[in-house]
């Protein structure tokens, strides 16, 4: 588990890590397979949970240096964020016996992919992360993935600059990798369309 991973590391530690968090939707019973919807809803659930482990665990404090991307738009944590930080604060309790900081003040110390096969949905999480916390996801070689990867966050309404930190620049500083690097005439040409048609 995660107490096994993090005995490992030293606070001071630059860490990457991607959880694309799936449960076992394949089993269980006929009626909670389709509640789950082939993973449409219980997958953003094990991600939500997954962050909330780690905000209220105390992990994104302790580990600042800890470069984490989350699956699935970050599940159902930006939607319910306001939720989440209401039971933090009513429930010192229960959820602030390892850290005192509500988990919406953590919301810059994670990355999300933009796998969230809706506009509205993307345009919500780029207004609470910021796009230069949204990497593109494609959740390949999955059937839940985008069938064009990048056409939703190109067909948005975003300045270029946005929609080029999503289609690369966020995983580009999530990796500690240089654009140049990876710069081809082809990756150059697709800017200046994003360019001329944002």
């Amino acid at each position: 588990g995660w107490s096994e991973v993090l005995l490992t590391l030293r606070a001071d530690q630059e860490v990457v890590l991607v959880v694309d968090a799936y449960d076992d939707y394949e089993s269980g019973t006929h009626q909670l397979n389709i509640a789950r919807t082939g993973g449409g809803s219980s997958m953003p659930a094990e991600t939500s949970l997954a962050i909330c482990s780690l905000a209220m665990g105390g992990v994104l404090e302790r580990y600042p240096n800890l470069r984490i991307c989350f699956a699935h738009g970050g599940g159902s944590f930006p939607a319910t964020i306001g939720r989440i930080d209401h039971g933090f604060n009513v429930r010192p309790d229960l959820c602030q016996t390892r850290t005192q900081t509500p988990p919406s003040e953590l919301l810059s110390s994670i990355y999300i992919d933009s796998l969230v096969h809706d506009p509205d949905a993307l345009r919500f999480v780029v207004s609470k992360l910021g796009a230069d916390r949204i990497a593109l996801g494609t959740d390949y070689p999955f059937p839940l993935g985008e069938l064009a990867p990048g056409q939703l966050i190109e067909s948005s309404h975003f300045s270029a600059a946005d929609k080029e930190r999503m289609l690369s620049g966020t995983a580009l500083e999530f990796l500690g990798r240089h654009r140049e690097d990876y710069e081809t005439a082809a990756s150059l040409a697709h800017s200046e369309w994003l360019r001329e048609n944002s």
